[in-house]
């Protein structure tokens, strides 16, 4: 993964870091206690054989510290998209 910095192109990930086959997003960090006005963006990379495979898909993320971007830890999307879908389910509730 790169970036353009003081126009030069700089890598922002090394190596096995910046692998992903499924989908790659670079977002603000809406989390508590951070505030996404001030926070660099995180950036979250997905892997699992691609879409069609059954699979697991895993998202890898990696968030900006001490001058750099560093793998911060990774979640499984399924279980992700799970918890949207019972939050959708709530809020229709309401």
């Amino acid at each position: 993964m790169l970036d353009y910095r003081n126009g030069k192109i700089a890598k922002l990930l090394d190596g096995e870091d910046g692998l992903f086959n499924a989908n790659a997003e670079v977002r603000p960090q809406f989390r508590s206690g951070a505030s996404p006005a001030k926070e660099p963006f995180q950036i979250m990379l997905t892997e699992g054989v691609g879409l069609a495979s059954p699979a697991p898909k895993d998202t890898r993320v990696h968030r900006y510290k001490n001058g750099a971007y560093q793998y911060s830890g990774k979640f499984s999307q399924q279980k992700l998209d799970d918890y949207i879908e019972k939050l959708l389910k709530e809020s229709q509730q309401r």
